[in-house]
């Protein structure tokens, strides 16, 4: 489980949530606001456990793809850095959720 939390949920979500879609909509010449918003709703869709947490996705999907815009215009890479970001995301919630067995 922590290994699908640590490494391949980082690696996927940030390639079929924020890389790949914001990719197109940059071809298909779709603005940055446009960009986020659809991005941010493909990760709050694929985090429906409840629609609260899916609300909350949406939020934390829109700073992801914003950093993802950021990293790109800034630097060249814009995968890296938000799988970086996902990665350490997770990793405070397993620590936090599991500070009592520590």
């Amino acid at each position: 489980m922590i290994i699908i939390c640590l490494i391949l949920a980082p690696l996927i979500e940030t390639l079929l949530c924020q890389y790949i879609p914001m990719i197109l909509l940059i071809k298909l010449k779709f603005n940055t606001n446009i960009q986020i918003l659809v991005s941010s709703t493909i990760f709050s869709v694929g985090h429906y456990y409840s629609i609260s947490y899916m609300i909350f996705m949406f939020i934390l999907g829109i700073l992801w793809a914003w950093y993802t815009n950021y990293c790109r215009n800034n630097f060249n890479n814009c995968y890296w850095p938000v799988v970086f970001l996902h990665f350490n995301y997770n990793l405070i919630i397993i620590v936090v959720q599991n500070i009592n067995h520590i």
